[in-house]
């Protein structure tokens, strides 16, 4: 089996006390998934969040490009903030819920 990855804080990095879901990648690549599912079902119904969810969650796990230039924006950087940022938006809508 291949061993896990290990995953680096960046400046998405919630502390566990506040995260009701936690930003890690599994749930990273699994919200890229729902949010192409989300945006492809706005935009052409059923079969399309399906290939939206299924290209989405391909980026998500995709291995990121060591060749490519330290300026470029890559597919799999930008599936992966949109995704680390919704979680980011859950917790907090989720965290202000509880607190009021």
């Amino acid at each position: 089996p291949k061993p896990p990855r290990v995953v680096t804080p960046t400046e998405f990095t919630v502390p566990r006390e506040l995260a009701i879901v936690p930003v890690n990648e599994a749930t990273v690549q699994f919200t890229a998934g729902a949010l192409g599912a989300a945006a492809g079902l706005a935009l052409g119904g059923p079969i399309l969040a399906a290939l939206g969810a299924a290209s989405f969650n391909y980026l998500s796990r995709k291995e990121e490009d060591r060749g490519a230039g330290s300026g470029s924006t890559s597919a799999k950087k930008v599936v992966d903030t949109a995704s680390q940022t919704a979680l980011l938006a859950y917790n907090f809508l989720a965290q202000f819920e509880k607190q009021n």
